[in-house]
């Protein structure tokens, strides 16, 4: 796989082994989408700003300074 070769997460069989590669990569994207839209959804009554702080500490946090940047450690080690 891409990253991580691992068969077995917490006893049970890795996304990638289960269903393939491409479908473990679409699903963490989903996922990740997932949360932005969740957000987006559920905040009808968070003012504006505090919102908008939320979802820009997100983006930075499964970014280049969050956890791209720990996946790009993983890969180099």
């Amino acid at each position: 796989p891409c990253m991580d070769n691992d068969d077995f997460r917490r006893g049970m069989p890795t996304n990638h082994k289960k269903f393939g590669e491409d479908i473990a990569v679409l699903t963490g994207t989903a996922l990740l989408s997932l949360a932005f839209e969740h957000i987006a959804r559920c905040s009808n009554h968070v003012p504006t700003g505090k919102v908008l702080r939320v979802l820009a500490e997100l983006g930075r946090s499964v970014g280049s300074e969050g956890l791209v940047a720990g996946q790009c450690v993983d890969l180099q080690s």
